[in-house]
C-alpha cells in the first residue's frame, strides 16, 4: 500500500469577474519531487505554477523535532516524495517515491512539515482532509490562514511544535495569522488510528471566500507499525452562485442543448 495525499480546496461557485481568469502565463504543474517544487517554487519570488482553477507557489520541506531533545531521522526527504497534480480537483497528491518509506515499524517518533501557498482565481470557499484507511499511528495536521501570512516567521516553526506537548497539544491558536491584530488560522486535524480521536475526516467552510491561503501542514509518525497512508479530498461547491451567474451558466447550457448537473531530513 503507498502513501497517497490528496490536497484538494472547496471552490466558491460565485467568484468575482477578475477572479475567473486562470493566469494563462504560469506553467502549467507537472509530477516531480517535492525537492523539485521547493527549487523552482519555494520562495515568494520564486515563481509559481498552476493545477486547473488555482496557483501554487512557495513550497517547503523540513523535518521537524519533536522535541527539543529529540534527534532527527532523515527517514523521509522532500526527493522522496512526488508532487502529482490532478487537474479535475485543482490539487494535488502526495505519492511517495518508495513505499517502504511508509511501510516499516517507527521505533522514535517523526515529524515533517510541508508548506505552499495557494492563490486563486477562483476565490476558495472551504478546505477539506481526511485519511483513508487508517493504517497506524499517522497523523495529519493542517493550518490555513486565509488572506494573510502565517506570523511568527516559518524559522519559529520547529521550536513552537516542539513545545505544544506534542501533537495532542496542537490547537488553531498553535500559530498565528497577519500582524496588527494577529488571528487564528484554521486547523484540521485527521488521525490514521481508529481507536484514538480526532476521526479520519476534518472539513471547513470558511465564514468568508478567501483569495490566498498559505498551508502548514504537519505529519506526525509515531512509535507503531504502519502500513501506508491514504488522505483524500473531495471538493464540493459551498457557495449558491449570484443570480447573474446563474442566467450565464443557463445561457451557455442552452446552447449547446444541454442542461446537466454535476456534483486535495531536511
Amino acid at each position: 500500500m503507498q502513501l497517497k495525499l490528496s490536497l484538494a480546496l472547496i471552490l466558491a461557485v460565485s467568484a468575482p469577474v477578475f477572479g475567473t481568469t486562470i493566469n494563462n502565463s504560469l506553467p502549467a504543474c507537472v509530477k516531480a519531487s517535492l525537492a523539485d517544487y521547493a527549487t523552482n517554487f519555494g520562495t515568494p519570488d520564486g515563481g509559481a505554477c498552476t493545477i486547473g482553477s488555482l496557483t501554487y507557489s512557495q513550497f517547503f520541506f523540513r523535518e521537524l523535532k519533536v522535541t527539543s531533545v529529540s534527534a532527527l531521522t532523515f527517514n523521509i526527504l522532500a526527493s522522496d516524495l512526488l508532487i502529482d497534480p490532478v487537474s479535475l480537483t485543482n490539487s494535488f497528491n502526495i505519492v511517495p517515491v518508495d513505499t517502504s518509506d511508509f511501510n516499516r515499524t517507527i521505533t522514535v517518533a517523526e515529524r515533517y512539515l510541508i508548506t505552499y501557498n495557494v492563490d486563486p482565481p477562483p476565490i476558495i470557499a472551504g478546505d477539506e482532509l481526511s485519511l483513508d484507511p487508517p493504517v497506524g499511528s499517522i497523523y495529519a495536521t493542517k493550518w490555513g490562514c486565509t488572506d494573510s501570512n502565517f506570523s511568527p516567521q516559518l524559522s519559529t516553526t520547529e521550536t513552537i511544535l516542539q513545545n505544544v506537548g506534542g501533537r495532542a497539544g496542537y490547537t488553531a491558536s498553535t500559530f498565528k495569522c497577519g500582524s496588527t491584530p494577529q488571528t487564528d488560522p484554521y486547523i484540521l486535524k485527521t488521525d490514521g488510528d481508529p481507536l484514538t480521536p480526532p476521526t479520519t475526516i476534518a472539513s471547513i467552510t470558511f465564514p468568508q471566500s478567501a483569495a490566498i491561503i498559505n498551508v502548514r501542514l504537519v505529519l506526525d509518525f509515531e512509535p507503531g507499525t504502519i502500513t501506508g497512508f491514504d488522505a483524500i479530498q473531495s471538493p464540493i461547491s459551498t457557495t449558491i452562485p449570484e443570480p447573474a451567474t446563474n442566467v450565464m451558466i443557463a445561457a451557455g447550457l442552452l446552447g449547446f442543448g444541454l442542461f446537466s448537473r454535476s456534483r486535495f531530513r531536511r
